[in-house]
């Protein structure tokens, strides 16, 4: 856990620094989707689901067909789907 703790760190520093100082280039552009993406993976490795969702979303904003995002989304929206469901069913004991 220590190791996406830190990446995330790193991971939102970039996105934050790129988020304000890019130019829009094209290549700026990758590495915000790439940011996001990453920061993704290390949200979902740390259980932290709509935070994952929140960076896969913002990965699609840059590119709507990108597969990384759009299968991460899923990923996330399951897992999301799972917990609800789970909440669901402790009600009714």
């Amino acid at each position: 856990m220590g190791k996406y703790k830190l990446a995330r760190g790193q991971y939102k520093k970039i996105v934050e620094y790129l988020s304000s100082e890019s130019d829009g280039s094209e290549s700026a552009q990758h590495l915000l989707l790439a940011g996001h993406l990453n920061l993704a993976i290390c949200y979902l490795r740390l259980g932290r689901h709509r935070q994952a969702r929140d960076s896969c979303e913002c990965g699609l904003q840059l590119e709507p067909n990108n597969v990384k995002a759009l299968y991460r989304r899923g990923l996330v929206r399951t897992l999301l789907f799972v917990v609800a469901v789970c909440m669901w069913c402790l009600v009714d004991l």
